[in-house]
């Protein structure tokens, strides 16, 4: 079934790229943002799997549209280039190649693979204290919703790969719209055209041959009179030339694309760092509300709705780059109307009501999952310490501060974002940002902005550099004050390059977009309507494209990390076994009887509490069990000889949790048996009753 919802996505935003006279890789990311978003009201509800029932009826639908239309043929025709060809084969490989793949990075481990796996068997979110990782009860979904789309494909057996495939497929999909102009290089090059009443014969602009060519005449063994048959020869070398050259080049900006990602954080190749996706998805917006002229209007306004709300639902810091982009939104709309025009003449007026309509649908979204959290009790720690901060007016700065601010400087400056040694370019923040400031002011010098615009974007820059680092800097300081390991300017590299990879992401997107539609400026300031001519491009235009193409590729080449990649494509098999065993280790023979006892069915999105010994420091385990017993969602707590009768049973109530779990603990069990009906015995399952005593889950289970 899986099939037809992959053919319905497809389908949608090749009809969407025939109607909007778009490209398939201009399109396949805002359906599968829209795609995003339906999955999250299924997930209310628990109904994900009828994702692919309902997928039926859309299919048929575009369908029937275009056969209705006239227009069936020839958008399958139109879907079938090499650009597009090139687009599912990179999907393929990507799938493959997580096929043996499974979660060691902490953060996965601590949240993201374990929230994936609990959606992947519950088929939707969780009902209150029900959430698998409650240190992140309020953690948004967006990710993890596509992650199960690809988990879903193994309905009876959970895959990681799945998910690792899921994740990239969709990096690689969010920056398709970087190749949408690529196809433009070969439409102009080989055009083709027929000079009747003269020899018949295919032409390109270009061409190598000539109709008087002797060569050419004497290596196909033609007559000159026999057109026809010169026709055929040259036009089938020049279709074989253009599919070679056409298939070549679009591998090579597929596997850019696939390297993009790595040149902020190398953290996109070992683990599902959603931290890079919303990097993407913000990108995409600023490059979407820059893309006005470029767009038709239902397009534009309905293309900002979808990628705000899913910016929003990435993560909860999302709503900080969703200001941004409002932000953003408001340069654009207050240049507009000083008729300073971003890059060519404006089809449409800017239409503030739309713009905010469109905004409306970013509150609605994160305000749904603030409720749905609320309502279900789901608040992350660190959300919790941030509030408990602000209510007493008391932000510690750590200790260390000097030296964590010498770290953060270091890190800033001097480390590479991708913290890994590679063989050319290893760029740190800063070189970056500079980067950004350059490319601006030579696009202000080449006439491509205006001189406001110009102005307008260096503030832009600048300011949400500020701010973003800003904060993660005062973040250090405050929240993660306790984090020690981050003492160091190598290691505060990585955590600056994660956290501040949307802004490096998003900004290189938007002006490598105003590159791209701004393209018929570098040479003299051409305007759109003038760049096709009897289906052929300018040549200065086309010298200008061929030079913007060269240069992304070129840069992203020389500044991405090559060995993340490789690693986190195939590298990583080396180490398959030796993760898997180590992973093993990280859960001791009581906490394996502890998971266990968590074989029943009706334990299924239940909330299990593990009383634990209090001189057992190994809290890091707790993760890894959280990971083996999703969909149980399971609390810890500890005690030792000192807790008494009313200290146990605070710590049941404050729990919330319908089962209770205690492994031995010397000089406790007096103090359970006073709260047990029967008599209380270590290592087994306990129903916690509404009046707060305990009573043996096996013997009640058995009735």
């Amino acid at each position: 079934m899986f099939l037809i919802t992959i053919a319905a996505i497809f389908a949608v935003a090749q009809t969407i790229a025939f109607r909007q006279e778009k490209k398939l890789a201009d399109t396949l990311g805002p359906v599968c943002m829209g795609f995003i978003l339906v999955l999250y009201i299924l997930a209310f509800f628990k109904i994900l799997p009828w994702i692919d029932y309902i997928s039926m009826p859309v299919l048929l639908g575009c369908l029937f549209s275009l056969w209705r239309d006239g227009q069936l043929r020839s958008t399958a025709k139109n879907a079938l280039t090499i650009q597009n060809l090139c687009i599912v084969i990179t999907l393929l490989l990507l799938t493959w190649s997580q096929r043996d793949r499974v979660a060691v990075w902490w953060d996965d481990i601590n949240y993201w693979a374990t929230d994936a796996k609990a959606l992947w068997a519950l088929g939707g979110f969780a009902g209150k204290y029900g959430n698998v990782a409650p240190d992140f009860g309020d953690y948004p979904p967006a990710v993890q919703l596509f992650k199960w789309f690809f988990l879903h494909m193994s309905p009876h057996k959970f895959k990681e790969g799945l998910g690792f495939a899921g994740y990239m497929c969709l990096n690689f999909i969010l920056i398709l719209p970087l190749m949408g102009r690529l196809d433009e290089l070969f439409a102009s090059r080989f055009a083709e055209r027929f000079d009747d009443g003269k020899v018949g014969v295919k032409v390109a602009k270009n061409a190598k041959y000539h109709v008087d060519d002797r060569r050419l005449i004497s290596k196909y063994k033609v007559k000159i009179q026999d057109s026809n048959a010169l026709a055929k020869a040259v036009g089938e070398q020049m279709s074989w030339q253009r599919i070679a050259l056409e298939t070549v080049f679009n591998m090579i900006a597929c596997l850019c694309l696939v390297l993009f990602p790595t040149i902020a954080n190398i953290v996109c190749f070992e683990g599902t760092c959603v931290d890079v996706t919303m990097g993407l998805v913000y990108g995409m917006l600023l490059w979407g509300v820059w893309d006005k002229d470029m767009a038709h209007r239902t397009f534009y306004y309905i293309r900002i709705g979808l990628y705000g709300s899913v910016l929003v639902l990435c993560k909860s810091v999302g709503m900080e780059w969703a200001l941004f982009a409002g932000i953003f939104m408001l340069i654009v709309y207050r240049t507009r109307k000083r008729g300073e025009r971003f890059d060519t003449a404006s089809v449409y007026e800017t239409d503030i009501y739309h713009a905010l309509f469109a905004m409306l649908s970013w509150v609605i979204s994160i305000g749904s999952w603030m409720v749905f959290c609320l309502i279900n009790r789901r608040v992350a720690s660190l959300t919790n310490d941030g509030v408990q901060m602000v209510k007493a007016k008391n932000l510690q700065l750590a200790y260390f501060a000097k030296e964590k601010s010498l770290a953060f400087l270091e890190g800033f400056a001097l480390y590479p974002m991708h913290t890994d040694k590679t063989w050319l370019l290893d760029l740190p923040v800063l070189a970056m940002i500079v980067i950004f400031i350059a490319a601006v002011i030579f696009m202000g010098k080449k006439e491509v902005i205006t001189k406001g615009v110009k102005r307008q974007l260096l503030f832009f820059i600048v300011f949400t550099a500020l701010v973003a680092y800003g904060i993660i800097y005062i973040g250090h300081l405050t929240i993660f004050a306790a984090e020690t390991q981050y003492s160091t300017g190598q290691v505060m590299a990585i955590s600056i390059s994660r956290y501040g990879s949307p802004f490096v992401l998003g900004t290189m997107l938007l002006i490598m977009g105003i590159g791209l539609n701004s393209v018929e400026r570098f040479d003299g300031g051409r305007p759109v309507t003038d760049k096709v001519v009897r289906g052929q491009m300018q040549t200065g235009t086309l010298k200008s494209l061929r030079f913007v193409y060269i240069l992304y590729a070129v840069f992203i080449l020389v500044t991405c990390d090559w060995v993340g990649m490789y690693n986190g494509l195939t590298g990583y098999r080396e180490d398959v076994s030796k993760a898997v065993a180590d992973r093993k280790t990280m859960i001791d023979t009581k906490e394996r009887d502890f998971i266990d006892a968590l074989q029943y069915e009706e334990l299924v999105a239940k909330r299990v509490l593990y009383l634990k010994d209090a001189n057992d420091l190994r809290w890091v385990h707790n993760a890894y069990i959280n990971y083996e017993a999703a969909p149980i969602a399971v609390v810890y707590n500890k005690i030792s000889a000192d807790t008494g009768a009313d200290e146990m049973s605070r710590i049941l109530t404050s729990s919330h949790a319908l089962f209770v779990y205690a492994e031995p603990v010397d000089g406790t069990l007096e103090t359970l048996k006073d709260l047990c009906d029967d008599e209380f015995e270590f290592g087994r399952l306990y129903r916690i009753k509404p009046d707060g005593r305990l009573e043996l889950y096996y013997e009640t289970a058995d009735k």
